[in-house]
């Protein structure tokens, strides 16, 4: 399983975040990514010692990451306390610890039916002021998947490519990265497929009435059920307008149709739900 690439948090944030919390004997700055396609709300924030610096995020929204800063208020105080955010039948659960005496530590866990479908990833940074804790929360994806500008379609990177447009596909721009064997969500849509003729990614439902650039319908039989999330805002990780074609069952990016080659025969026809896209950083 690869995991999409994160970067920490973006470092004029998280120096202002230090520079906010430096006065403090104790703090730290608490990064949370998340690399699902949940939405995760803020339920639960306590403090043992010391207290978190205002405003604090109440959301989480998919392919994103927020930055908390916990801070000590008096002289032998440490920053120690916990977090708790509610997605779609489940809560994520942190404690974190910068304490006076002993180690930094950050622990996180999942309750809830859905933790399966999740990996959690946590880090404590050393140091007494602005420590870097991190805390990532990953759903299984597959990266190598590109846009050619060529038919606008979206493919997975590699030999054999056809094209609509002729020739093979031409790989530009980001790399994005598929979910895959996840169920459907309110945003998240799954059973699209990957057909080896093309390379392209076809939804997965009626492939006998698929059109393949390669000839025929597009081939759904192997490999893994990817999932594609929709309807969710432009994110630093995120590109929407993508866009169903029901000529040939494919995924393209809809922002200029009457431009892009569909292998049915002239346009792309975008219907349905605007999907999204995640994006290596780059």
């Amino acid at each position: 399983m690869a995991v999409l690439e994160i970067v920490g948090a973006a470092a004029g944030a998280y120096a202002l975040a230090v520079a906010i919390s430096d006065w403090a004997e104790r703090s730290c700055v608490i990064e949370i990514a998340n690399m699902s396609a949940d939405y995760w709300d803020l339920v639960r924030k306590g403090s043992s010692s010391g207290s978190f610096q205002e405003p604090t995020v109440t959301r989480i929204e998919p392919f994103n990451n927020v930055l908390i800063t916990a801070v000590s208020g008096d002289f032998g105080q440490g920053a120690v306390g916990n977090l708790g955010f509610r997605a779609r039948d489940l809560v994520l659960l942190m404690d974190y610890s910068n304490p006076v005496i002993g180690n930094n530590d950050l622990d996180a866990s999942f309750e809830g039916a859905r933790g399966g479908e999740f990996q959690l990833s946590t880090s404590a940074g050393p140091g007494n002021k602005g420590a870097l804790f991190r805390c990532v929360i990953e759903q299984p994806v597959q990266e190598g998947w590109r846009y050619c500008p060529k038919c606008h379609g979206l493919f997975n990177d590699g030999p054999g490519s056809v094209c609509p447009a002729g020739g093979s596909h031409d790989p530009v721009g980001w790399e994005y990265a598929l979910l895959h064997d996840v169920p459907d969500g309110p945003t998240l849509q799954a059973n699209w497929r990957f057909c080896p003729k093309c390379r392209g990614l076809v939804a997965g439902g009626d492939p006998g009435s698929s059109r393949c650039p390669a000839g025929g319908p597009h081939d759904t039989s192997i490999g893994w059920s990817y999932c594609v999330p929709h309807d969710l805002p432009d994110g630093p990780r995120l590109q929407r307008g993508w866009r169903f074609c029901p000529k040939c069952h494919g995924l393209f990016a809809g922002g200029d149709p009457a431009n892009s080659r569909c292998p049915a025969g002239g346009p792309h026809d975008p219907v349905g739900w605007i999907y999204n896209m995640a994006h290596k950083p780059g």
